[in-house]
């Protein structure tokens, strides 16, 4: 399409804020003017790209003069890997921007919000994506910020010690045992790198033979593989041991949902217990999207019943584990839990007429259909755990449908150097 003359048209602007798509935002004109790469008390030179309404997607073209948010990207590959929206930003005030979209989303009025302790090399959890070059070099990193290519990537300071040090030996060693494409799931636990290797073909005989022999040198801890749909524990240890939300151990499968801070994760855990003890006693809580049990666990001191769902049947199994270990060493009355393998829509009016407490951490989509059932529900309290502010928002809108109203909220920082933001809210009505 040709550009129109308003679109190629250049403008120098004041970044004021930044926008929860990522960008820096400017106004003037009437108009809201947003500049990638841009940080708050920028000065700029930008050129109009498109158009929509009073909102202008632009271009950088020159920083006139930096504000005191700006920063020196800590990674090399800013701007080009699609990882991280915000290196280039103080960490303070990417965590005020985010409490201020929270505020506005959710009540307008202000709500607590977390830091993360550490802005860099928190992260526990990655995906990565990898081929063989014809040359037989290896490529492997997250995908471009604007693509789907991959952004080879050698060191990555988002991520904790243990991922660290796994990119060497993966990329050295176990990768050039693969000759397709591949996507790598890494998980850090308390002994070390995971591995899940999800392949579109089989993998070759030598592979197995490479990764058994860096989990026994313990450069890896251990690793699996999904190959056509069928996954199997191939080396080392079979299951992840972390720590739950309440900050106890826990296990989980190589690749399941997960939490990716785990300092952030605690912090959720306190504020829910905060809120449990707050709004006891509670009789029987459903929690759907449970996983391997993160919250379930935070969960058993203070409920006599507990019914969880769960569609991944390897985080199932490890739930169960859990659960069993934790009730061994707490109390003998702690909760009677059931876990149950299924879908959460499908599964919820099964077990909702019986549950005063419904605990859920949907994925990013967030869970509209679920929604529209727990509406008119004779729940007690809903607690909702979202990693998007935006589809929780379109969830809540529905909920209110049924008069529930949010009594608490809370925001955190779980992806530090990112523009997403996880928060957690209960309702009652």
């Amino acid at each position: 399409m040709k550009k129109t003359r308003a679109q190629k048209q250049r403008y120098e602007l004041h970044i004021s804020q930044l926008a929860s798509q990522g960008d820096g935002v400017a106004y003037r004109d009437d108009k809201a003017f947003f500049v990638p790469f841009a940080a708050p008390g920028d000065r700029v030179l930008a050129q109009a790209q498109k158009t929509q309404g009073r909102n202008v997607q632009c271009k950088l073209l020159q920083i006139l003069s930096s504000g005191s948010a700006r920063v020196t990207p800590p990674c090399p590959l800013f701007q080009t890997c699609g990882a991280c929206d915000w290196q280039h930003v103080a960490y303070d005030v990417q965590c005020d921007n985010k409490a201020r979209w929270l505020q506005q989303i959710l009540s307008h009025t202000p709500i607590p919000f977390t830091p993360s302790p550490a802005a860099l090399g928190y992260r526990r959890l990655a995906r990565l994506h990898a081929r063989t070059r014809v040359d037989g070099s290896v490529q492997m990193g997250f995908h471009a910020r604007k693509g789907r290519h991959i952004v080879d990537t050698h060191d990555c300071p988002m991520l904790v010690p243990s991922l660290r040090e796994a990119l060497a030996p993966l990329r050295q060693i176990l990768l050039p045992t693969i000759p397709h494409a591949v996507t790598l799931s890494l998980s850090a636990g308390t002994a070390g790198a995971f591995v899940h290797v999800q392949s579109p073909q089989p993998l070759p005989p030598h592979h197995y033979e490479t990764a058994r022999h860096l989990c026994q040198t313990r450069a890896l801890a251990g690793v699996s593989a999904n190959v056509d749909g069928i996954s199997a524990h191939i080396a080392g240890d079979a299951w992840v041991a972390s720590n739950a939300s309440d900050g106890q151990g826990m296990r989980s499968p190589h690749a399941s949902f997960g939490q990716a801070n785990d300092a952030i994760n605690l912090a959720l855990g306190t504020c829910i217990r905060n809120w449990l003890l707050e709004r006891a006693p509670f009789q029987h809580a459903l929690e759907l999207f449970a996983g391997a049990g993160n919250l379930t666990l935070l969960l058993l001191p203070h409920l006599p019943r507990i019914t969880t769902v769960e569609w991944d049947t390897h985080a199932c199994q490890a739930a169960r584990h859990n659960v069993d270990r934790r009730q061994e060493t707490d109390s003998p009355d702690t909760a009677t839990v059931s876990i149950h393998e299924g879908d959460a829509v499908v599964a919820y009016p099964q077990f909702a007429q019986r549950c005063d407490l419904v605990v859920l951490d949907p994925p990013r989509k967030g869970c509209e259909a679920l929604c529209h059932h727990m509406k008119d529900a004779p729940h007690r309290t809903i607690i909702y755990v979202s990693c998007n502010p935006l589809t929780l928002a379109r969830d809540l809108a529905i909920l209110a449908q049924g008069q529930w109203r949010i009594t608490a909220a809370h925001g955190f920082d779980m992806f530090a150097q990112t523009r997403h933001v996880e928060v957690a809210v209960c309702l009652e009505r």
